[in-house]
């Protein structure tokens, strides 16, 4: 497939892994993980992936997305710890 091809494909399962993360809420109290992609990475898909997974199983997903330096993932957790054991 063309380059074109493989950002629209990427795109949409992008759209559709977001709207099952966001409707695949936790309840309160339970336990979260805090998912991105380290800086330079900008394949998201596989840590979204991972996060719907999390998420149908009950855990808290804080989902920071990709390309993000390890500063910005510390001061988050920071903010909002994760608690899976």
């Amino acid at each position: 497939i063309r380059p074109g091809q493989e950002h629209l494909l990427s795109s949409v399962i992008r759209h559709v892994l977001g709207g099952l993360l966001r409707v695949l809420s936790a309840g309160a109290g339970a336990p979260r993980v805090l998912i991105a992609t380290p800086s330079g990475e900008r394949h998201e898909l596989g840590a979204l992936c991972a996060a719907v997974l999390a998420a149908s199983a009950g855990v808290g997903v804080i989902y920071l997305g990709a390309d993000l330096p390890a500063d910005e993932v510390a001061e988050a957790a920071a903010r909002s710890p994760p608690a899976v054991p």
